[in-house]
């Protein structure tokens, strides 16, 4: 493992619970929308749009 890896794991591990947590939500669209692509089921413009107006929601909670 790299010195560049093991800091970078470090500093997340450093972060408090509820940022690695919000930041993990912030790509759960994204994730989603990669994944099914790659399966090659893309999503549709309106559902990527819902998701990411409801994404929006949770994060500003």
């Amino acid at each position: 493992m790299t010195t560049e890896m093991r800091n970078r794991i470090a500093a997340w591990r450093a972060l408090p619970e509820a940022e690695r947590t919000r930041r993990l939500r912030a790509q759960v669209v994204d994730e989603v929308v990669g994944n099914m692509a790659m399966e090659g089921e893309p999503v549709s413009a309106e559902w990527t749009r819902r998701a990411r107006a409801r994404q929006s929601e949770i994060l500003s909670a």
